[in-house]
């Protein structure tokens, strides 16, 4: 479920937009709609809102304020969280590189155009918290095999792992071509450097990890060597997909 809070002085405007969204999304809770940008202010840094409806007009101060006051304390968890909705149309190349506004919409537009952005964000809120759910539990499956996070190769064998999560459906999946790559980019470092970080937390966690728990996880009944980055990674991403 979903926060929604509405920043309209227009209250009728505002309830016509409330009726629209109910009628279209089950999984919008309306927390509340303010009608000052002080209200707004301290409801924003009190309660956890996922989508902010935001006018920039209001009668105390404008919506403006709110934005750099939510970038001032540096409120993450609003990122790509609001929709602007003025008149002001000057403000949208502005907000088109705001990390905090997700869209702006010229007021006085379609209903229709409003819910598609609403549609839209809830998607994207989605699959972020999705990302979340999966990032974690490759962490923990991390952990239960004494893998230390303080290695920046097992950072580097965590994105591997998610990497190749979303590519599983792939019939075969190389490593070297396929996944290396993508984490090297992101870091910005070589392939060999990604690769031999990752073979380093490895073969450290095979000293680390007790025995038993290491050939459980493998399925093995005989630990003749220390595994390959290629058993974890595929290991731990048949784990999630079951």
């Amino acid at each position: 479920m979903f926060n929604m809070l509405i920043v309209e002085d227009e209250l009728i405007q505002a309830q016509h937009l409330v009726n629209c969204i109910c009628k279209k999304f089950s999984n919008i809770r309306l927390y509340g709609i303010a009608s000052t940008g002080k209200e707004a202010i301290q409801i924003i840094k009190e309660e956890k809102i996922d989508i902010i409806i935001l006018d920039l007009k209001l009668p105390d101060i404008s919506g403006k304020k709110i934005i750099s006051y939510i970038e001032e304390h540096n409120l993450i968890k609003y990122k790509n969280s609001i929709i602007v909705v003025s008149g002001f149309l000057n403000f949208s190349e502005i907000a088109l590189h705001n990390p905090y506004i997700f869209s702006f919409i010229f007021k006085g537009s379609s209903v229709d155009i409003i819910i598609n952005d609403i549609s839209i964000l809830i998607s994207s809120k989605t699959n972020e918290v999705q990302t979340d759910f999966i990032k974690k539990k490759i962490s923990k499956q991390l952990r239960d095999l004494n893998f230390k996070f303080s290695y920046v190769g097992t950072k580097y064998l965590s994105d591997c792992i998610y990497e190749t999560y979303c590519l599983y459906n792939k019939s075969t999946i190389n490593l070297e071509k396929c996944i290396y790559p993508i984490i090297a980019k992101k870091y910005n470092k070589s392939i060999s450097n990604i690769k031999s970080s990752i073979n380093k937390s490895v073969n450290l966690m095979y000293y680390d990890c007790d025995e038993q728990i290491l050939k459980q996880f493998l399925k093995i009944k005989i630990l003749t060597s220390n595994p390959k980055p290629k058993d974890i990674i595929t290991t731990i991403v048949e784990n999630l997909k079951n």
